[in-house]
């Protein structure tokens, strides 16, 4: 495998509002994952590098006032060019009042506070030395004196494309350094609400694919307006009131329309507005209380471009179950055009697009393979589908769900999308965007990424097949920055000691700035041009982990062993097995004889003896084989089987069988008694001649009587 220069790309970094909370995109099935031909763009494209080249626009020009009295949350500090991410579990905010003026908010652990002085051409210095409050810090400690030290240093501010604030400071390093910021709240009003669940909070109901419940906010006063938008196929309006967190809205009125799919979500959500009482906003995303349950929205949209769009509703017919119609628009070279390919229903099809604001016009002529459809009702699905999209006008995306609108009717998108969080991603290939190369042989890469809600960081782990890894990492809906990975140091490899593919990943972890998730294939971009490096991977089924046994029955129990296999125990002997169990019914102890000598072990999950310890008498060789092959049998036990007054005990060399009661050693029953034959096969013994038998207690001998004269035996 070729050893790849990553080239550590300067940052327009991080995140926008979603940089403070988790996304939540809809479960939708799998998509292809073949290569497809040039007529065949519904499979995930492995090395076509998304573009991020925007439209040459004017500048925005933002005044001070714009960054004032606004919650600001830490996503990066340090090199503009690859800024660290701030520690998992931390969260450093900043306010700047514009009447004090004063900055003040959280340093990750202390509150803090400082005066400032500012201009609306970019200009900021923050007065040091800061104040803060005196708490001792868990975590965190020495990243929130660099803060207040980057603090004191601030030269400029800047409100970036992305919506960010910047600022500038100087702590004396060769490169240019920033603070970044993401903005830490949507506001109530003027934003576009998606609702993502609602229900009980213990058992949340998700919206239905392929339907946006949406809901605007309109001020009139400071604690009064109206509420507009769609409960899943009418449009519905209200308004509501404030005082404080509480919330009421008045009736809802509506359009009446059928829906074809969603009519029960829609009523549910109409009859849960009228019983709100109160309402919270956490980075971007919002909750509502109602009687008996809460209603769960996000502000944050997917892009049109590099998602996996699957139709659900076509011309108000819904798509039946197992029929897939999907559209990838992927960016081309000029900004706002592309190419749109997919599955049509019965064929793969392809055209260029453009689009620009919410209007979107798909190009003709369609590029499209020429299989029969199996059926009449599909071929006819198809024709409708292929005629709405040649129609498109305008289009719309409501958190995971993009409606394309047109002449000829609609088309309603679910976002074919694993979550990027809380996945198992295992790495397929990596390297250039135009040749990667499958991982090195013997080796396996994962990731898994995890957050908290409302913090901007979260936890990457994962392992090579040779060391386990972690770093601190945030992201948006497409976009991720990832810290330089510490990893274990385990020097014996599966591949040998050829650690540059180690290397390699982690470089190319630290370089990102961008990602993908189509379907369940997710890929993380770094680099521009001739210089961009990708990984890919692909999402895998977590491992179904058994239940742990229930050793609960065996509590309080006491057994005498039978046989070890099919080999009963040597008469006279005794061996034993009592056991105790812990409160959780997982782990425990046994406890008893081995015949000889005395023994006790700890029982782990799963039936898994530990350790055995013993007494040191010495017996009979025989007695002491056979205890010294119970106790192996017993060291390799895995599972039990509990049936009346029958224990058996599965281990890897055989089963242990045990009765609830001791075994009788019946050699013991003929000792010291003189017995009569009564009969032998079939002859009954002759009257009168009595032949005897009696059994030496010490096992020496048998002697009697035959009838006629005495015998002895030895």
């Amino acid at each position: 495998m070729k050893t790849i220069k990553f080239v550590i790309p300067i940052l327009l970094l991080l995140l926008v509002l979603a940089a403070c909370s988790k996304e939540e995109p809809t479960p939708t099935p799998q998509p292809p994952t073949e290569v497809p031909a040039a007529v065949e763009p519904t499979a995930v494209p492995e090395t076509t590098e998304p573009n991020t080249e925007v439209p040459e626009i004017s500048q925005p020009i933002y005044l001070w006032g714009e960054a004032a009295d606004r919650l600001w949350v830490l996503v990066g500090y340090g090199d503009a060019a690859n800024p660290t991410v701030v520690e998992e579990g931390t969260k450093i905010t900043a306010t700047f009042s514009s009447t004090e003026p004063t900055v003040s908010g959280s340093g990750g652990c202390n509150n803090y506070f400082a005066g400032y002085t500012s201009t609306d051409d970019g200009g900021l210095t923050i007065d040091g030395p800061i104040g803060s409050t005196m708490m001792a810090c868990e975590s965190g400690g020495d990243q929130e004196i660099a803060y207040f030290g980057a603090l004191e240093a601030v030269t400029n501010w800047a409100i970036n494309d992305e919506g960010r604030l910047e600022l500038t400071y100087d702590s004396g390093q060769p490169y240019e350094e920033k603070l970044i910021y993401a903005p830490g709240e949507a506001p109530l009003t003027g934003t576009t609400w998606r609702l993502v669940s609602y229900g009980s909070p213990d058992d949340l109901v998700d919206v239905v694919e392929g339907t946006a419940v949406t809901a605007v906010f309109a001020p009139e006063t400071d604690t009064s307006g109206t509420v507009a938008g769609n409960a899943t196929c009418n449009q519905y309006t209200t308004s509501y009131t404030l005082d404080g967190n509480n919330i009421s809205f008045s009736p809802v009125a509506g359009t009446r329309m059928a829906c074809a799919i969603g009519a029960e979500q829609e009523s549910t959500y109409l009859a849960a507005l009228e019983s709100a009482q109160t309402y919270e906003i956490f980075g971007a995303n919002m909750q509502i209380t109602y009687d008996g349950g809460v209603l769960n929205y996000t502000s944050l949209n997917l892009p049109l471009e590099n998602v996996l769009w699957q139709a659900v509703i076509v011309a108000g017919q819904p798509v039946p179950e197992g029929v897939e119609i999907t559209a990838l628009f992927e960016p081309g070279e000029t900004a706002g055009a592309g190419v749109v390919g997919g599955n049509a229903g019965c064929n793969n099809y392809n055209t260029s697009y453009t689009f620009a604001d919410n209007s979107l016009t798909i190009n003709s002529p369609m590029a499209m393979t020429q299989a029969l459809c199996p059926d009449e009702a599909l071929n006819q699905l198809e024709q409708s589908y292929v005629s709405t999209l040649q129609t498109a006008e305008s289009y719309e995306i409501f958190g995971d769900q993009l409606l394309v609108q047109g002449p000829n009717g609609d088309i309603q998108y679910a976002a074919n999308r694993e979550p990027l969080e809380g996945t198992l991603w295992t790495l397929v290939s990596l390297g250039s965007v135009n040749d990667p190369q499958p991982p090195v042989e013997g080796s396996n890469f994962t990731a898994q990424f995890n957050r908290l809600p409302d913090l901007p960081s979260g936890t990457v782990v994962g392992g090579t097949g040779c060391n386990e890894y972690n770093a601190t990492f945030t992201a948006n809906l497409d976009e991720i920055k990832i810290n330089l990975p510490s990893k274990t140091n385990n020097e014996d490899c599966p591949w040998g000691n050829n650690f540059e593919v180690e290397q390699q990943y982690f470089l190319a972890l630290n370089a990102a700035d961008r990602y993908r998730i189509l379907g369940n294939n997710l890929q993380i971009f770094a680099g521009e041009g001739a210089d961009a490096q990708i990984l890919n991977f692909v999402a895998t089924p977590p491992p179904v982990e058994a239940p742990v046994l229930d050793l609960t029955p065996l509590q309080g129990t006491f057994w005498y062993l039978s046989a070890i296999g099919d080999n009963t125990i040597i008469p006279g002997t005794e061996i034993t097995a009592d056991f105790v169990i812990d409160e959780g019914g997982t782990t425990g102890t046994i406890s008893g004889s081995g015949g000889c000598n005395g023994y006790n072990a700890a029982i782990g999950e799963n039936f898994a003896i530990g350790a055995i310890q013993t007494t040191r008498k010495a017996c009979d060789t025989a007695v002491m084989e056979q205890e010294g092959g119970y106790f192996d049998w017993l060291s390799k036990a895995y599972n039990y089987d509990r049936a009346g007054d029958q224990l058996l005990i599965s281990t890897a060399n055989g089963v242990l069988t045990y009765n609830s009661t001791p075994i009788l050693d019946q050699s013991r029953e003929l000792q010291n008694i003189t017995w009569y034959l009564l009969s032998y096969e079939t002859l009954n013994a002759i009257p009168g001649s009595n032949p005897t038998a009696f059994f030496a207690a010490d096992g020496s001998s048998l002697n009697g009587n035959t009838g006629c004269n005495d015998y002895t035996l030895w």
